[in-house]
């Protein structure tokens, strides 16, 4: 019920150059950086040792979502299940897709660059 605090992100509302610039930032740390680490090499992982079971797929999958989620804990308890969330649905879609890291990177910037978009405009 506490409402997420942005004021920390004051800076960008109508700053293009500031929402570029984090915007470049994002898509090099956020979505090709944590892609790397928590799809291309966690979920290769995970599906590794739990592939073989009966529903591994789903339990790498919620396996990664939660530690995804986890380091997302600066976003508070809300973040940290929504990202999550997002974490595990992403980790099962990757594997699905025979590890089509692209896509994932694609997505996950775009959702990136839509949040920075949302503070640019003062749509919080």
């Amino acid at each position: 019920g506490t409402k997420a605090d942005y004021s920390g992100y004051g800076a960008l509302l109508g700053n293009v150059n500031a929402a570029a610039h984090l915007a470049g930032g994002a898509w090099l740390s956020a979505a090709l950086g944590e892609e790397l680490v928590f799809r291309a090499f966690l979920m290769h992982h995970l599906d590794h040792l739990l592939g073989h079971y009966r529903g591994g797929r789903v339990m790498a999958a919620v396996a990664g979502g939660a530690l995804f989620g986890a380091m997302h804990l600066t976003q508070g308890i809300s973040g940290v299940l929504l990202t999550g969330l997002v974490g595990a649905l992403f980790g099962y879609v990757y594997l699905r897709s025979r590890r089509n890291l692209w896509a994932m990177i694609l997505a996950h910037g775009l959702i990136d660059t839509w949040g920075i978009a949302t503070l640019y405009l003062g749509w919080y």
